[in-house]
């Protein structure tokens, strides 16, 4: 991963998430990045992550933070930071097939 610092417009590398992920949704909420649900790239057939990631600016880490409220991964997930909450939007269950999720959810740390 690579960061952006806007004040001295530099580039900086920071830590690698815990495994590779597609199809996942990202945003910013307060000073932190979350990136949930998507699929692994390391596994054959593919599958669904369950657990939303999120990386502290200020300590430089990833934490694994919580799974999806229902057990259940998200692929192709929308995501969104307004303010400190986190919220997800839609998303499949499997990589591929179309079943949508009329859900919204709400995370605040």
């Amino acid at each position: 991963m690579e960061i952006y610092d806007p004040a001295s417009d530099t580039w900086r590398v920071g830590p690698d998430m815990r495994f590779p992920r597609a199809g996942f949704a990202a945003a910013v909420a307060g000073d932190r990045l979350y990136v949930a649900g998507g699929e692994l790239l390391s596994v054959f057939p593919e599958q669904v992550v369950t657990t939303v990631a999120m990386f502290d600016f200020a300590a430089n880490r990833w934490v694994e933070t919580f799974d999806l409220s229902d057990g259940h991964g998200l692929y192709g997930v929308s995501g969104a930071g307004v303010g400190e909450v986190f919220y997800l939007v839609g998303g499949s269950r499997q990589p591929g097939v179309v079943d949508p999720q009329g859900t919204v959810w709400a995370y605040r740390p």
